[in-house]
């Protein structure tokens, strides 16, 4: 029988054949096999593709996007998964097809890829994690497919010509392997789901030529259906390890601790706002790391995660995977591929590239993409490598030459607003992608339906990867469709004028958000607010006379899940509150009906 997650995944898979999403039901993408833990990412995921095409565009508009794709030679039907740098030059990957089991290697920084010569067998098992030492020696982990059997870990120390097969580690029936990591060239660790009543961890002093299991008195118990966190989750320094846990109904907020190589391990519950949540951990070293609960909380941990500081309150922030760059100079550098979404803009939740370079408290948006990411490593903080969900291709993270300026948008549409309000204060960043010192000279500013809050000090010199942040809200004095421009002066060679497009519409009637006592003259529905949200959030509406007034929350396939209000309401402004907390993660849509007016926005519940 499908777990309540494997039934959710269905009905995911079912509603994104409407969006062309290609983690369909009926074709071989993500294995089966990682649908069981990976189905909250893989909701988050699907929840943007679902998305309408974003207003909220990409920074190719400035002729330059630091992601360049890699033609690796694949079938076109093949995916590639997980991914390992081993650094600038060495990157590993794995290959998800129907057919065979593969990795793909590049010695030569991705300028050709070995792709069809390292093939694993058997074939009823899937490869699951992988990690590499150099371009000889590389390790995978492979799972049963239907769950049933064993899975097994597999070793290559000749650049993946040959492959030796462990014969211990998983074989009891239903053993899964989670991931596997090497602290040097000798001494390793595999961790796996409980098996017997607590986690099943093998470690190796040997290279991986033999594993031995870790003993229960070395590992506290699990909670029941208590699982690891499989693929790219975990994180680990110098000679300490990190992973959290998930269960059927999401994550627990629970991680274990290794200090000494896997031999000993301690339990311990992450204190961000979002504990409950499935998490992702990245440490810069032993001590030293970020903590994200999924939604929105960014926390840092100077103690090897004992105790948690939130560093980052946005709670339209959410980090979908990160590793820790170390850069001299930037000891705090963390690049991040994130979900961005913001209540006052229209198009809803996006997913780009991000990092930080103070150790989580500020963070700078360097792309705006679709929501295509999957697996994301860094070898420096100018080499690193990406996938794409449903790709053959890899995709590589280049500076230019010279000085080369990008924006984190080119475009920003918010929703509509009355006369007098303002939205949220935006964030919009301007980076040097380019190996010079770039000179901001002058700043633009938009008229008077879009405000500039905040602006650097100008000129202003910004090092490669550097970047200023400008800061403006939309506050609308007139009715209509609103439009301005945003424009960065600088010495850059592709873009002197880097133009960021606003948008906007003015509605309703004049006056500040605090003297909205008034009648309204036009019924409206706004957008909720936060949005995405969990578990709760704002819906408001307004009335220019008192009527019948519906106003119910939908799922993807037209069913009613909370009736808000059903009445005779007086005019004026209202708000009602909509609790999502017995909800499963992913799009929903309320709609407001008074008579003749209807309309219907969609909100995004991220558990």
């Amino acid at each position: 029988m499908k777990t309540s997650l494997e039934m959710l995944l269905v009905c995911w898979s079912s509603f994104a054949l409407a969006f062309d999403n290609p983690f369909t039901a009926g074709e071989l993408r993500l294995p089966q096999f990682l649908g069981r833990k990976h189905a909250l990412a893989s909701v988050l995921m699907r929840a943007c593709d679902a998305s309408p095409a974003s207003l909220l565009r990409t920074a190719n508009f400035q002729r330059y996007d630091p992601w360049r794709e890699q033609i690796t030679g694949l079938p076109a039907d093949d995916v590639v998964g997980p991914i390992y740098v081993v650094d600038s030059n060495v990157v590993w990957g794995t290959v998800w097809a129907a057919t065979y089991n593969a990795v793909i290697r590049t010695t030569n920084g991705g300028t050709t890829w070995i792709c069809d010569t390292i093939k694993i067998a058997p074939l009823n098992l899937y490869i699951g994690s992988i990690f590499a030492l150099d371009a000889n020696r590389c390790w995978v982990t492979m799972n049963d497919t239907a769950l049933g059997s064993s899975g097994s870990v597999f070793r290559t120390t000749d650049a993946g010509m040959t492959w030796s097969q462990d014969s211990i580690a998983f074989k009891t029936a239903g053993g899964y392997a989670d991931f596997i990591h090497f602290f040097d060239a000798n001494h390793g660790v595999c961790v796996g789901d409980p098996q017997n009543g607590y986690f099943e961890i093998y470690t190796s002093s040997n290279g991986g030529a033999s594993w031995s299991r870790v003993p229960q008195s070395n590992i506290p118990s699990n909670l029941a259906q208590e699982f690891g966190q499989n693929l790219n989750y975990y994180s680990a320094a110098a000679n300490s390890l990190w992973f959290p846990t998930v269960n059927y109904t999401g994550g627990t907020g629970r991680y274990y601790r290794t200090t000494d190589r896997g031999v000993t391990w301690s339990v311990h519950v992450y204190s961000g706002p979002s504990s409950g949540y499935v998490l992702k951990l990245a440490f810069q070293d032993d001590h030293i790391g970020l903590g994200c609960g999924g939604h929105g909380d960014l926390s840092r941990t100077t103690d090897g995660g004992l105790n948690w500081t939130q560093v980052s309150p946005s709670s339209y922030f959410q980090i979908f995977d990160y590793n820790f760059v170390d850069v001299p100079g930037a000891p705090g550098m963390f690049v991040g591929s994130a979900v961005w979404g913001y209540p006052t803009l229209q198009n809803g939740p996006i997913q780009g590239t991000t990092y930080t370079t103070d150790g989580g408290a500020s963070w700078t948006w360097a792309t705006s993409l679709p929501c295509t990411f999957f697996y994301m490593e860094f070898a420096t903080a100018s080499a690193g490598w990406r996938t794409q969900h449903n790709g053959s291709n890899v995709y590589k993270w280049t500076m230019a030459q010279g000085r080369v300026i990008g924006t984190s948008v080119d475009s920003l549409t918010f929703i509509s607003l009355a006369s007098g309000q303002k939205s949220d204060t935006i964030a919009i960043d301007a980076i040097n992608f380019g190996s010079d010192t770039l000179t901001v000279s002058g700043i633009v500013a938009p008229g008077s339906q879009f405000t500039v809050v905040k602006e650097p000090v100008i000129p202003a010199m910004i090092p490669p990867l550097g970047s200023v942040k400008v800061k403006l809200w939309f506050s609308p004095s007139k009715y209509g469709v609103l439009q301005d421009s945003l424009v960065f002066v600088s010495n850059a060679l592709n873009a002197p004028r880097a133009t960021v497009y606003l948008h906007g519409t003015g509605t309703g009637t004049a006056g500040s958000v605090e003297q909205m006592g008034g009648i309204p003259k036009a019924f409206a529905l706004l957008q909720n607010y936060p949005n995405p949200f969990n578990p709760a959030t704002t819906i408001r509406y307004t009335l220019p006379h008192r009527t019948q007034v519906q106003l119910a929350v939908y799922n993807t396939l037209g069913q009613e899940v909370a009736s808000l209000v059903n009445g005779d309401i007086d005019s004026g402004y209202h708000e009602v509150k909509f609790d999502g907390s017995t909800l499963a993660s992913g799009v929903y849509f309320y709609r407001l009906q008074t008579g003749t007016f209807v309309d219907t926005k969609k909100l995004l519940l991220l558990r």
